[in-house]
């Protein structure tokens, strides 16, 4: 039996590893990209997509708000999980009210207990 395939979208490599880290001890199978443009272009290619996409929504190259609806288009099957510590210009609940509106199936924001992102995670894949 293949285990569940996690995506993770994150402009901060130490987000990035830590949550590759904390998935994988649980058994997943972790890929990941910088930003959204990353994401596409690894979706494109892949032999296998993710069952979940955990993205950040303030990026460069390509942010979580202009990627969910673009995943939800391609890849309707991938769960998503959207989180954001805010930006300069919107505060984090109003970007996870529009990420919600787009299409992600949870949101969260940073920074996130581990135990929350787990159950978010498992909720997800049962």
């Amino acid at each position: 039996m293949k285990s569940n395939r996690i995506m993770i979208i994150d402009d901060e490599p130490m987000i990035r590893d830590m949550l590759q880290q904390m998935l994988g001890r649980e058994g997943y199978e972790v890929v990941t990209a910088e930003h959204g443009k990353a994401a596409l272009d690894w979706l494109k290619q892949a032999d296998r997509h993710p069952d979940l996409i955990i993205t950040d929504l303030i990026m460069p190259c390509k942010e979580g708000l202009e990627l969910i609806p673009e995943l939800k288009a391609s890849y309707p099957e991938i769960r998503i999980i959207a989180f954001s510590g805010g930006s300069k210009h919107i505060d984090p609940d109003t970007q996870l009210d529009i990420a919600s509106c787009l299409g992600a199936d949870i949101q969260m924001s940073k920074p996130f207990e581990r135990h929350i992102m787990l159950e978010a995670v498992r909720e997800l894949l049962s």
